[in-house]
Order: structure tokens, then sequence, then C-alpha cells
């Protein structure tokens, strides 16, 4: 079945226990896109944002361990607590910002190199990993809400607090920051 009319028309096609609506409007008769631009009063936040981010240190919104790596921004579990037991995973959830762009063909990439280090109590340095992983990103305008998930599992350490100092150098700039995050591991054993 068809129905016509001017200056648009819509074809309703049924078969096989499914049904299509087809609308297409006349070319002549096309609309102009239209689209709802912030304030003033926004625009110039906005722009001040920009300013602020590049003039900014590589920094952190939120830095934390989790239970599991995350689905996306802001979608974690928080982990209960920083006492790990022997070979457990040790997972660090972190919102970076301040980070540079790399525009390439109307693309903003995000690069961050991720080192790592774990400190023992008086702060000796016990193992290390420069570019332990890389963490990137693009998107077609920069990207403002961005998160990384990180994974550990360190064999070998014996029960007592250790210092997971997770270092992050952004590949598009000079700047670099890091995350300090005080930890424990404590046997079955030692529990009891």
């Amino acid at each position: 079945m068809k129905i016509k009319s001017q200056p648009w028309w819509c074809s309703i096609a049924v078969g096989a226990g499914a049904a299509m609506l087809i609308c297409a409007t006349n070319p002549v008769a096309r609309a102009e896109a239209s689209v709802d631009v912030p304030s003033n009063e926004l625009a110039a936040s906005m722009q001040k944002l920009d300013a602020a981010w590049a003039a900014s240190p590589l920094g952190f919104t939120d830095a934390r361990f989790v239970e599991e790596p995350a689905a996306g921004y802001g979608a974690f579990e928080p982990r209960d607590g920083a006492t790990f037991k022997p070979g457990d995973a040790i997972n660090i959830y972190a919102e970076p910002v301040g980070y540079g762009y790399r525009a390439q063909d109307g693309v903003y990439e995000v690069e961050l190199a991720v080192d790592f280090e774990i400190l023992n109590n008086t702060g000796q340095v016990l193992a290390e990993q420069a570019d332990f992983a890389r963490v990137t990103a693009e998107a077609r305008n920069p990207l403002r809400e961005f998160q990384t998930s990180l994974s550990f599992r360190f064999e070998g350490l014996t029960d007592g607090d250790y210092i997971l100092v997770t270092r992050f150098r952004d590949e598009n700039s000079e700047k670099s920051g890091e995350i300090r995050l005080p930890f424990t591991i404590e046997s079955e054993a030692a529990a009891e």
C-alpha cells in the first residue's frame, strides 16, 4: 500500500511479519538544520575553561581503588578499603584533567603514557616499570570527561604497607601528574 501527497510522501511496506514506514521530504521543501546555541554567559565560561585547561598542569578530579575496571566515566564501584590479599587484582580508576590534544583530520587525540612504582613505607622503590600502559582516546571534539582504569597484579609482596605511585605523562604536551595510593597486603593467615 502506498500513500502519496505533496510536498512529502510516505511509503508503508508490510511483509514477513514486519512493517516499515519510510518518509522522505521533497528536496525542494527541505528545511535548514537548526540548533539552539548556548547562552552568551555559558559560551564565555566555556572559553575560559579552554584557557584554564591549557594552562593547568596535568591533574586528577578523582583517583581511587575500585572493585573492577570502570564501565565508563563515573561508572565504577568504589572498593571498600585498601587492603588486598597477596596476588589480588588491584584496580585503579582515575579522571585526568588538563591534558593536551593532538588535532589531526578533524579528530582530537588524547594520549597518556603510564609508569608505576611500588614503594615500601620508608619510600624505597621495590618495583617499577616505565610505559606500563598507554591510555588513548579520540573524538571530534576535545574530551573533557575522560577516565582510565588500570589493573595491577603484584606477586611476591609480603604482608605490610605500600604505596602505589602511578605517573601519567602527556604525549601531546610536556605535562605529567601522579597518583599516590597507599595500600596494605594482608594474607589470610595474618588476618586471623
